[in-house]
């Protein structure tokens, strides 16, 4: 037996470094100058080393996208000179920008140079197929260095991809800064497909191809939907379904309109995952979880951008409010969970929970007043036009569950104030979309609160306050909804591009507003059920019944109690917590307010493989 070789004297190492792996008993320390039986069995080489760590095995996903990012590297490489960043690079710097981490990561950085010399020339030595001819380049790809990609089918070239991801870096992440800095194409498609596809059509609504975001639109809901079922790489699924929440893929009817689902899958997703507790979610996950601080400010910027995105769906779309409890506001932390995060968000994330709070008293029947001082107290807080808006939004979205009381228990002076609120959010965002195109590059979430201020303005307008209103101010801003409208469109029979039809129509309508017994009212809403927006769907139904020819679904159902001259009341005069639900019929059929049933998503635990993969995997 020949002495022991310096570099593992003082250790209990005897095997070599492949049996090491492999987890095999070795023979080396018979003689460490000769390989063990094994090494010399298979020709490999034998090393004893204290400075190897085993390579845990890589599943097949793993070993497909290298496989992939092989062929890529190939194509590329025939084209065009190698980058100046290795592939290792820029993964590592969409990780770090993103907090994705990469499914092509070597696991070979913990091995002594030598032998991660050995492993990277094992794994991504020169094969045939880099070698082999390959086709002539297309013009697209000799002038960008950006691969083209495919989509159920679907090619979309290197150009159209460039621009859809600077159209989205340059004007529609500010709005929703899910990134810190601008993310090579090809890194993100490496790191997450549906994110990748998640920016290239959310860029695609005003790239100068028009007909991008038509085709891409029903394959990237198909994709959401794989994506929500995955087993892995849920942070990038959470960054995306926060983008097809804020610019929804267009739709034609409200019948379609999936976004409810994607932001209650993508809270689930989040509070299943531990987002919703700061620092380490090791309470979540059966693998060890370490986060620094970069991980954990990702994760608390991660969990309000979707916690903040939720709130606005079902605000926006007069759904109950949702007040989710997290950890983030807990006193005792040494320093703020949000001390690194930007103001803005901090600001947003104050602001819904003020309003979602506020929603809630009112639906237990306290005063509006109450809600409105405390978002009013915000107003100097305010970072940026994108604060702004929803301040103006909320305001208004809370104001407005003044019309769910009878009109003679609404103080004239409240009226007129509502009305004039209207216009200013109105004018506001026409003025930022004149400095930064804000109707073309802003969230399309934001459509129904100025189809609220519209409204409002049509229905108070015609109310018995209208003496006290600046009409042509009203007028111009209703107007100016419509050409808000048109910009928003991104083809001739979406929600947007109905908008400017509806709007249109109802504001040229003769047909008055009447109670049930036949007194005009245009301050009584049949539908009373959506809180803050309830003023909205009642004008739709009223457009259906106009327009389209449907006979009046509240007909004989509205709740009405009779006093003792006999003059027809609303319920809701006599006890305000009474409002939510009134003039609900169970006979009635509200085809827009159907939702698909999801009876077959039962449990399943066949995710659960080897434990190993990423730290934002789902919970074991």
């Amino acid at each position: 037996m020949t002495s022991i070789p310096d570099i593992v004297k003082g250790t209990r190492i005897k095997a070599c470094t492949e049996c090491r792996q492999q987890k095999l008993r070795c023979d080396a320390s018979n003689d460490y100058s000769q390989p063990c039986s094994r090494c010399r069995k298979f020709g490999l080489e034998c090393v004893v080393s204290r400075n190897f760590r085993r390579v845990k095995r890589r599943t097949k996903s793993e070993l497909q996208a290298e496989l992939d990012q092989l062929k890529r590297r190939v194509a590329v490489d025939s084209v065009r000179p190698p980058p100046a960043h290795s592939v290792q690079g820029s993964e590592v710097d969409l990780a770090q920008t993103s907090g994705v981490v990469p499914e092509t990561m070597t696991s070979s950085q913990g091995l002594a140079n030598g032998e991660s010399t050995r492993l990277q020339r094992r794994t991504f030595s020169p094969t045939v197929t880099e070698h082999a001819e390959m086709p002539p380049p297309t013009p697209d790809q000799a002038t960008s260095s950006t691969l083209s990609q495919s989509i159920q089918g679907m090619s979309v070239d290197a150009h159209d991809i460039d621009e859809c991801f600077t159209l989205f870096f340059d004007k529609n992440l500010p709005y929703v800064p899910i990134f810190d800095t601008k993310v090579n194409p090809d890194d993100c498609y490496r790191a997450s497909p549906f994110l990748f596809w998640a920016i290239v059509t959310t860029g695609a609504r005003k790239s100068e191809n028009p007909t991008l975001i038509l085709t891409l639109a029903p394959k990237v809901m198909d994709l959401a939907k794989l994506a929500i079922f995955a087993s892995e790489r849920y942070l990038p699924t959470i960054q995306a379904l926060i983008l097809m929440c804020t610019w929804p893929i267009p739709i034609d009817t409200l019948q379609k309109d999936k976004v409810p689902m994607l932001a209650g899958a993508m809270l689930q997703i989040a509070t299943n995952m531990g987002l919703h507790v700061y620092g380490t979610a090791q309470d979540f996950t059966r693998v060890a979880s370490r986060h620094d601080r970069r991980q954990r400010d990702f994760r608390t910027r991660l969990w309000a951008l979707c916690l903040i995105t939720c709130q606005r769906v079902n605000n926006l779309r007069g759904l109950p409010p949702l007040l989710i409890s997290d950890t983030y506001s807990y006193e005792g932390y040494r320093e703020s969970p949000f001390i690194d995060i930007s103001a803005t968000i901090q600001f947003q994330r104050k602001l819904n929970r003020i309003q979602t709070e506020a929603t809630l008293l009112i639906d237990l029947g306290r005063a509006v007043d109450q809600g409105l001082t405390r978002l009013a107290s915000l107003s100097d807080e305010c970072t940026s036009h994108s604060d702004r808006i929803w301040l103006l939004s909320a305001q208004l979205q809370l104001q407005a569950c003044l019309l769910l009381a009878h009109s003679s228990a609404i103080q004239d002076m409240e009226l007129s104030d509502l009305y004039g609120n209207a216009c200013t959010m109105i004018e506001f965002v026409e003025e930022l979309d004149k400095q930064e195109q804000f109707a073309s590059f802003g969230p399309t979430l934001l459509l129904p609160a100025l189809h609220l201020a519209a409204l409002l303005i049509l229905r108070i307008g015609k109310s018995h306050v209208s003496h006290m209103l600046e009409l042509q101010r009203g007028r111009r801003c209703f107007f100016v909804v419509i050409d808000l409208n048109k910009k928003m469109s991104v083809r001739a029979d979406d929600l947007a591009a109905r908008g400017t039809i509806i709007l249109a129509q109802l504001w040229t309508s003769k047909v008055p507003f009447k109670l049930p017994d036949g007194t005009v009212d245009p301050l009584w809403l049949r539908c009373r059920s959506r809180l803050g927006m309830s003023i909205c769907f009642d004008c739709y139904w009223l457009w259906r019944q106009e327009f389209g020819g449907l006979p009046n679904p509240y007909d004989g159902v509205e709740d009405v109690l009779r006093n003792a001259s006999g003059k027809l009341t609303s319920l809701s005069v006599l006890d305000p917590g009474m409002n939510m639900g009134i003039g609900w019929s169970p006979e009635t059929p509200f085809t827009d307010c159907w939702w698909p049933q999801f009876d077959e998503l039962v449990y399943d635990n066949t995710w659960q493989q080897n434990g190993e993969g990423m730290q934002d995997d789902m919970p074991r």
